[in-house]
Order: C-alpha cells, then sequence, then structure tokens
C-alpha cells in the first residue's frame, strides 16, 4: 500500500490503532452463549471515533461534545487505565496536529495506566531515552527503530533519510503522529512535512491540513522561497475558503 492512500476499511483505520486494545472489547462475539457488549463500550467506541473525525477535521464543537461524551461512558466503569489511554488519544491528535501539548489530561491519570501507555505517552513526547521498539504499538516499531539509529548517527540527518522513515507507516493518522514526534524532537525535514501535507489533504483533514501548510509556509518564507510560500497560501486560501 502507498503512503497515503486509505484502505478498504478506511473508517477504522482511520481510529487510533495503539486503541485497538479498547476497541477488541467493544467487538461483539461470535459465540452465540457470549453475552453482548455492556452499552458503554460500544458508545465509548462511537465517540471516541466521532471525536478523532470531528478534531482532525475542525470541527471544534463537535469534537469536544464527542471527548465528552466517551468520558462519560468511561466513567461508568471507574477504570483510570482506559481513561487514561482514551486521553492519550487527545494527546496524539494535539502531536498529529502541531499543537504544544505535555499529555496534562493523561498525567493526571498516568499513576494507574498500564505500562502500554506509559510508554506510548514517552513516544509522544519524544522522550525516547528508555523506550524500545517492542514497547510500541507495531505500526510505529520500524519507525522508530529507524528514526533512533538516525538519530544516534546524525541528530541533523537531512530530509531524504527522513521522509524514508515516515514511508514506514502506512495509516494515515500514525504518519501524521509520527510526522509530528519528529517535529518534537528536532528531526522533521522538509520532504517529513510534504509527506504530512499530502496526507492530510488526501483525508480531508481540514485542521491538520491547515498546520501542517502553515508550517511548511513558515519554512518556504525563511528560505526566501517567494513562489513555493505564494502557491502554500493560495493552497491555505483555499481550505479556509478565502479569495485568493
Amino acid at each position: 500500500m502507498k503512503p497515503g492512500v486509505p484502505a478498504p476499511s478506511v473508517r477504522h483505520h482511520r481510529v487510533l490503532v495503539w486503541f485497538a486494545g479498547l476497541y477488541a472489547l467493544l467487538m461483539l462475539s461470535g459465540c452465540t452463549n457470549t453475552p453482548p457488549p455492556a452499552s458503554w463500550q460500544a458508545n465509548t467506541l462511537s465517540a471516541t471515533e466521532t471525536f478523532t473525525q470531528a478534531y482532525l477535521s475542525g470541527h471544534q464543537a463537535m469534537s469536544q461534545a464527542a471527548l465528552a461524551g466517551a468520558r462519560q461512558e468511561l466513567s461508568q466503569t471507574g477504570r483510570g487505565d482506559l481513561m487514561a489511554r482514551l486521553e492519550l488519544t487527545q494527546c496524539a491528535l494535539e502531536v498529529a496536529t502541531l499543537a504544544p501539548t505535555t499529555c496534562p489530561a493523561y498525567e493526571r491519570l498516568a499513576i494507574d495506566a498500564q505500562n502500554s501507555e506509559k510508554a506510548y505517552s514517552a513516544f509522544l513526547l519524544g522522550r525516547w531515552q528508555d523506550l524500545r521498539a517492542d514497547d510500541l504499538p507495531k505500526q510505529y516499531r520500524d519507525f522508530f527503530a529507524a528514526a533512533s539509529q538516525v538519530a544516534q548517527t546524525s541528530p541533523t540527518a537531512n530530509s531524504a533519510q527522513q521522509g524514508s522513515k515516515l514511508a514506514l507507516i502506512a495509516n494515515p493518522l500514525s504518519r501524521l503522529i509520527a510526522a509530528g514526534i519528529l517535529q518534537i524532537r528536532g528531526q522533521l525535514g522538509e520532504v517529513d512535512v510534504q509527506a504530512a501535507v499530502d496526507t492530510a489533504s488526501l483525508q480531508g483533514w481540514r485542521r491538520a491540513l491547515l498546520a501542517w501548510l502553515g508550517l511548511q509556509l513558515k519554512s518556504a518564507q525563511a528560505q526566501g522561497e517567494q513562489d513555493k510560500a505564494a502557491q502554500i497560501q493560495r493552497r491555505i486560501a483555499l481550505v479556509l475558503q478565502q479569495p485568493s
């Protein structure tokens, strides 16, 4: 599968893959003598998926309402570990859209988080010192190993090298998250920014696209690339539905 090309089941691929632990709880069993899942499980999945799509597309009111709904459903369980996982969803989306974050909502629940969530939070915030590839969700392991090696040998590795690292991730949202992490770690190259722009554009994620186009515009302006900057500004105006 080429980077940026959504899989057939686009809807589920757009949900955070690392959230699969909770997702598995929500799948109906094929055994006829197995009781159906509790309503909070299906409601949490639906609200989380709505939150994810609304956030990436820039529908602020809808995303906040969906997140509040997911929190309300999970609060019925008294499970701090599940709530921590939900809050990491928000943190990951912030990273994917270049929003400054320290994952404060997750940090308040970190004491009850499982080791997998603790590793993922460190990964999101670029704190890779004690991480191993096996600690992370599968879709990030090759990327993490390759990016870590580049950072050790040359922290200022060229963008072509970094671009190849993002290409290791097939899932569009996971790729955007990884690009955001490279930005946090100071390893982001021009080709990475373009990959993020292309990914957000192909998926129709308005908020994410504006964030990455904004970063691309700053780079073009800093380098005195007037024609490129003007082209990016036209794209931003189109996304904002403003006349150029």
